[in-house]
């Protein structure tokens, strides 16, 4: 495995050498618990940047926004009050391959703008702290190559199932959200990293807690 960038290395992404700690792109495929290594990265001290949090903040803030998605996805998008319908939202574009495309197009450069403005940002305030993104569809989106390092949220499939079935998923919902993403094996052997949420949240720390120590130190 190739070593992160020296502590003397430019930083290709601002031009400023802020020594060797890297942006990390965090990822998995839905239901794997991203946001709780997120959560844990941040306990850890990470800068910690949420993708779907920025869209959220976008759509919530931005009514040109919100007509926009209406346009494309429908005006069944939009609720009586001129809110976004997150759920019929997500409804018609996981099964509507052309217009989920759609919105992505219309909401990616926002929100990986955006990330890099805070990116950026933290690295001002604290050039020795480690920053990272998590954006479900970081592969997919062609993001991961502005990336330092990947790292990937792992779990078996029956607990992917189990856990979000009790959140109020149907299985089908499930099954379709996951055909639209990268497969999780692919995720995970693109990525540097890899922590595997599957067992209890003792474990998940451990793991992420030794990732983390990695990343910070640079010793890959």
């Amino acid at each position: 495995m190739t070593p992160l960038r020296s502590p003397h290395e430019r930083n290709p992404w601002g031009g400023e050498e802020r020594g060797f700690v890297p942006y990390i792109g965090l990822t998995g495929v839905f239901g794997s618990g991203k946001s709780t290594v997120l959560g844990l990265l941040a306990s850890l001290g990470a800068c910690c940047i949420d993708a779907d949090g920025l869209v959220r903040a976008i759509t919530d803030s931005d009514e040109a926004v919100r007509r926009e998605i209406a346009r494309r996805v429908g005006p069944s998008a939009l609720d009586q009050d001129g809110n976004l319908d997150r759920k019929e939202v997500a409804r018609i574009v996981f099964s509507d391959e052309h217009k989920r495309a759609d919105l992505e197009a219309l909401l990616h450069p926002y929100v990986f703008a955006e990330s890099e403005r805070l990116k950026d940002a933290a690295y001002r305030a604290d050039p020795h702290r480690v920053v990272v993104l998590e954006a479900p569809l970081l592969f997919e989106a062609g993001y991961d190559r502005m990336m330092d390092a990947t790292l990937v949220v792992t779990c078996p499939m029956e607990t992917i199932f189990t856990r979000l079935v009790s959140r109020g998923f149907s299985k089908a919902e499930v099954l379709t959200r996951l055909r639209s993403q990268m497969s999780q094996t692919e995720k995970a052997d693109r990525a540097r990293y890899r922590v595997d949420n599957g067992g209890s949240l003792e474990d998940t720390e451990v793991q992420v807690r030794a990732v983390y120590e990695r990343i910070r130190t640079g010793r890959g």
